[in-house]
C-alpha cells in the first residue's frame, strides 16, 4: 500500500530532498490538477503539457512559493490561471479588431492605431484583475463563445452564477473603463462602420 502524505510532509520533502518532492507531489495531485485543466481547456493533451509545466514550476520556484492554502487548493488556483492565460494566449477578443485595423489600414490614422492598442492593454487589464472564478467564467464566454450551460458544466457551477459572474465582470470592466468611453464609441464607430 503506496503511503500518503500530508501537505506539510510534501512540502518538507521539497525542501529536503526536491526530487523525491516534485515526485510525491506529482503522483499525489497530478490527476487532480489535469482534470481542472481539461474543465478549462479541453484538449486532453494540452491539459497534460499545461499540467506538467505545473509542476515544473512548482519544483523551479519551491523555494519562493507562498502556500497559505492546502496544496490541493494552490493547484487547483494554479491551474485555473495557466488555463486561462492559454486561452488567452490563442485567442484574444482583440483579434478581430487588428484584423480589421489591418484592413482598414489606409482609413485609420497612427495616432487612432495607437489608441486601439492602449484600449486593447486596458482591456487586457481589467480582466486580469477580475477575481478568479469571475475571470474564467468571463473569458469562457467571450473567448470560447460558450454558453452558460456548457460553463456552468465545465466549471461546475449553476448557470445563474455563470449569469451572476458575467454581470459582475462586465461591470467591474465598464467601471474601470468609463474614462475609455468617449474613446471607444470612436474606435467603435471605425470598427464597425467603416
Amino acid at each position: 500500500m503506496q503511503k500518503v502524505y500530508s501537505d506539510k510532509e510534501i512540502l518538507e520533502l521539497l525542501e529536503n530532498d526536491p526530487d523525491k518532492g516534485i515526485d510525491v507531489l506529482f503522483k499525489t495531485h497530478y490527476e487532480f490538477v489535469t482534470r481542472s485543466v481539461y474543465r478549462i481547456v479541453p484538449d486532453p493533451v494540452v491539459a497534460e503539457d499545461i499540467s506538467q509545466d505545473i509542476f515544473y514550476y512548482f519544483l523551479r520556484k519551491r523555494e519562493s512559493l507562498k502556500i497559505e492554502t492546502s496544496l490541493k487548493a494552490y493547484l487547483s488556483k494554479t491551474a485555473i490561471t495557466r488555463s486561462l492565460n492559454h486561452i488567452r494566449s490563442i485567442k484574444m477578443v482583440t483579434e478581430n479588431v487588428e484584423e480589421h485595423f489591418e484592413l482598414k489600414a489606409g482609413l485609420v490614422s497612427p495616432s487612432e492605431a495607437l489608441e486601439v492598442q492602449d484600449l486593447k492593454s486596458a482591456i487586457d487589464k481589467c480582466i486580469e484583475a477580475l477575481p478568479e472564478r469571475c475571470r474564467a467564467v468571463f473569458v469562457l464566454s467571450r473567448y470560447e463563445e460558450l454558453s452558460y450551460k456548457e460553463i456552468g458544466e465545465k466549471l461546475g457551477i449553476s448557470t445563474k452564477t455563470v449569469e451572476n459572474q458575467i454581470s459582475k465582470a462586465l461591470k467591474q470592466i465598464r467601471h474601470k473603463l468609463d474614462s475609455w468611453l468617449p474613446k471607444c464609441l470612436l474606435l467603435a464607430f471605425y470598427i464597425f462602420f467603416l
